[in-house]
């Protein structure tokens, strides 16, 4: 009897472990799909959503889920990082809510007066941190997965409204703020003072999400080791 439970054991144990590596290995197959660095979709302006690209919405939302839940510290992700030219993103609040937004033809219909810098990442450009400058405030309109449509206000303090103007930028503008950090932080570094320094305000507050903050920590310990 006691052989029969140690092979027992052995099996559970086996099988334990291959769900463990068959977890690791679609993670890692997931995470390799997002487009870096200067990947040409990262430059592209994308196309509108039609009524004819519903089965292809799906479908992309599908895998956009799919990849953000398995990023560390993923908070957004816009299709274009998984290679679809397509105006779709997807946002949530921080990087363990599996409240995911998501968002076919987001637009911002109304922003505040007032802007104010804060430290953004971007999962195209791991490593890489950007001080960008975006509205305290934004409403949003946008399609959810259902087609309905939603407007939405994000106020000052929300991190979701930052969120949703950092994939703005890649699904309007076809170039993300933090690829210029990435590219030439030096640059970037001076244009920043630039800014600052004549309007006095040097002084102005950065906002920076917990998950932010949490990664830096783990960066700066994994240097010092």
């Amino acid at each position: 009897m006691a052989k029969r439970g140690k092979v027992r054991d052995r099996a559970r144990k086996k099988e334990k472990n291959k769900s463990k590596n068959d977890f690791f290995i679609r993670r890692k197959n997931l995470l390799a799909q997002i487009r870096k660095f200067n990947d040409p979709i990262l430059e592209v302006e994308c196309d509108v959503v039609i009524a004819d690209d519903k089965v292809l919405v799906k479908e992309t939302f599908k895998k956009m889920i799919q990849i953000l839940t398995m990023t560390k510290n993923g908070v957004g992700l816009a299709a274009p990082q998984i290679g679809v030219a397509k105006k779709l993103a997807i946002i949530r609040p921080d990087s363990e809510s599996h409240k995911i937004t998501c968002m076919i033809n987001p637009e911002i219909i109304a922003e505040s007066d007032t802007m104010k810098y804060g430290k953004e990442g971007c999962l195209s450009y791991p490593d890489t941190y950007a001080f960008v400058e975006r509205y305290t405030s934004v409403t949003v309109r946008y399609l959810d997965e259902e087609w309905k449509e939603h407007e939405v206000k994000y106020d000052e303090g929300d991190i979701l409204g930052i969120i949703v103007q950092h994939e703005l930028e890649h699904l309007d503008l076809g170039h993300c703020q933090i690829h210029d950090w990435w590219e030439n932080p030096e640059l970037m570094e001076k244009i920043l003072r630039s800014k600052l320094a004549p309007k006095g305000q040097s002084s102005n507050e950065v906002v920076e999400s917990e998950d932010m903050k949490k990664e830096k920590e783990e960066n700066d310990s994994s240097d010092k080791v």
